[in-house]
C-alpha cells in the first residue's frame, strides 16, 4: 500500500505544481480571483455529485471566468498490481490527479461513498488553506453503476492530500470490494 501512496504523492505533486503555475498567470490577468471555487450544478443526482469546485475563478466585468488545469504531461509508469491489504487488490495504471477513475468489482453503497465525498468536498469550507491558498479538497466526483457488477468513480482530487485516496480505499475495503482498477480516462 505504501507504494501506491508514494506514487499518488508524486502524481499529486505534479498536478499541484501545474495548478499553482496556472493560477499565478490567471491571478495576474484577472482580479479579483480565487482558487477552488465551489458551485452546485443543476442535476437530478445526490448532492456530492452536484458539487463542483472550479480550479480557479474570477469576476470579469460582472461575469464569471473559470479555468481548469489539465497538465499536458503526466508521470509515466508501467501498470502494476498491488495488494493493498485486507484482501483488496489494485490494478494501477498511469493516472493524473485531477482525473482518477476507480472501478470496483462490486456495486458500492451510496451512503458510505457520499459521506466520504462530502468530507473531502468540504462544502462549508472548514478546511484551512495552506500557504498556497489551497484547501486540501477534492473538486468533483461522479459515479457510474454497472448493475450488480460494480461501480466506477471518477474523482478530481484537486488539492486533496493523498490521505483522501487512502481514506477512500478504506471505505472500499469496508464495503466488501476485493478488486479495483485505478486509471485515468483522459490518458486512454
Amino acid at each position: 500500500m505504501n507504494d501506491l501512496l508514494t506514487l499518488a504523492a508524486q502524481v499529486r505533486e505534479h498536478y499541484i505544481k501545474a495548478l499553482l503555475a496556472s493560477f499565478a498567470e490567471f491571478k495576474n490577468a484577472y482580479s479579483p480571483s480565487a482558487l477552488e471555487v465551489m458551485f452546485e450544478l443543476q442535476r437530478q443526482k445526490s448532492l456530492p455529485y452536484r458539487l463542483y469546485r472550479a480550479d480557479m475563478a474570477a469576476n470579469v466585468n460582472g461575469e464569471a471566468k473559470l479555468q481548469e488545469v489539465n497538465p499536458s504531461t503526466h508521470l509515466s509508469f508501467e501498470p502494476f498490481k498491488l495488494d493493498t491489504g485486507s484482501g483488496l487488490v489494485a490494478a494501477v495504471h498511469p493516472v493524473v490527479w485531477n482525473d482518477v477513475g476507480i472501478k470496483t468489482d462490486v456495486r458500492l453503497p451510496d451512503s458510505e461513498i457520499e459521506a466520504w465525498a462530502m468530507q473531502w468536498l468540504d462544502m462549508d469550507d472548514h478546511h484551512d488553506q495552506d500557504e498556497n491558498e489551497l484547501q486540501g479538497v477534492i473538486h468533483s466526483i461522479s459515479r457510474d453503476d454497472t448493475g450488480d457488477e460494480g461501480t466506477e468513480l471518477t474523482i478530481d482530487f484537486g488539492s486533496a492530500p493523498v490521505e483522501a485516496l487512502n481514506d477512500l480505499i478504506s471505505v472500499l475495503r469496508k464495503s466488501g470490494v476485493s478488486y479495483i482498477t485505478i486509471h485515468s480516462g483522459s490518458l486512454q
